[in-house]
């Protein structure tokens, strides 16, 4: 655990990179490309703290005021997927997940419990994430290292089940992929029950509904920037900005 704490101590963009780098040296990608590799991570959670800083410095103080303006109980900013990364790769799970998922899915390769590989490891932070909350309830190692196992398991397994229809979904396009990513996965047995229940109502299922239809259809307006602005500009409204100056009682709709 010394080692370990050390480790973490480094902070995950010093970490992060140095363990890339290790394991791209190991499975023979070469030193130089390794290291650049491993650079590239160290870059990118630098970036993830940098717009994390600047969404919690420019959002943060309008959440604040909307709260007092309409006396809200909300003391909580959920700023998503970019600091929850960073938490993750800075606990005591952290420095770890990534060797050891990897020495699981070889293991479940070589008995035959998968046939997927699990290379996306920016997105162990999910595991380390859950084992890191099971070690701060127990504070069993134990029982953290036990969590994040069963938890590697059972997403390796649904994305077993679940690559057919991704591969139908693809085409020819696109062969040989899973998604074992736990943001991913987990959704899948509910997906299959609401599209059965959807598949069944007249109407309904005749309805094409996806992104690329629905922004067809909106034009500019459906353009994720535009969205952003006009989100934007409904938040300064509600908090008073800029300009406009309201209390607990001039409120643009009633409380």
């Amino acid at each position: 655990m010394a080692v370990i704490n050390y480790i973490i101590g480094l902070g995950a963009s010093v970490m992060m990179p140095i363990i890339f780098t290790i394991i791209g040296v190991i499975i023979g990608l070469g030193v130089g490309k390794s290291l650049k590799s491993g650079l590239t991570v160290g870059v990118g959670f630098v970036g993830l703290s940098v717009v994390t800083t600047l969404l919690t410095d420019n959002l943060g103080p309008v959440v604040n005021q909307i709260a007092d303006i309409y006396d809200l109980q909300l003391n909580v900013l959920d700023i998503g997927w970019p600091a929850a990364s960073s938490i993750a790769y800075s606990s005591q799970m952290g420095a770890i997940v990534i060797p050891f998922g990897l020495a699981l899915n070889v293991v479940m390769i070589l008995t035959k419990t998968t046939k997927t590989i699990a290379m996306d490891l920016f997105n162990y932070w999910h595991y380390a994430f859950v084992g890191s909350i099971v070690y701060t309830l127990t504070n069993s190692f134990g029982w953290a290292i036990f969590i994040v196992a069963a938890n590697f398991i059972i997403i390796n397994c649904i994305a077993d089940l679940e690559s057919s229809r991704i591969q139908e979904y693809y085409g020819e396009k696109v062969t040989g992929i899973g998604f074992p990513v736990p943001v991913c996965a987990p959704y899948a047995p509910i997906a299959h029950v609401l599209n059965g229940i959807m598949d069944k109502m007249p109407g309904i299922n005749k309805i094409d509904f996806n992104a690329d239809t629905m922004q067809k259809k909106l034009g500019v307006i459906g353009e994720p920037l535009f969205l952003g602005t006009v989100i934007g500009a409904v938040l300064g409204f509600l908090a008073g900005y800029p300009g406009i100056h309201l209390d607990k009682d001039t409120t643009p709709f009633p409380r």
